[in-house]
């Protein structure tokens, strides 16, 4: 609740093993939210699933080595 004070989130993905469990924690967790905050962001679950962070982190090492690469190439140098 503090996080969506701060924030003002419009959506909240809840992701690994919360998420999997989506089905089961979505209504309590949205009732809850609503009684510690006047803020509504929407709940939902991540389509990622357990394997999201990975995911992630392998997206990131894909995004930096392109970016290295590249400017290595523009610069003249590839060592």
């Amino acid at each position: 609740a503090a996080v969506t004070a701060v924030l003002d989130p419009e959506l909240v993905v809840l992701g690994g093993g919360i998420g999997a469990n989506a089905d089961l924690l979505l209504g309590p967790m949205t009732v809850a939210l609503h009684e510690l905050t006047p803020l509504r962001p929407r709940l939902t679950a991540s389509s990622l699933g357990e394997e999201a962070v990975l995911l992630g982190a392998v997206a990131t090492a894909v995004s930096t080595a392109r970016d290295r690469v590249f400017a290595n190439r523009t610069s003249g140098s590839l060592g």
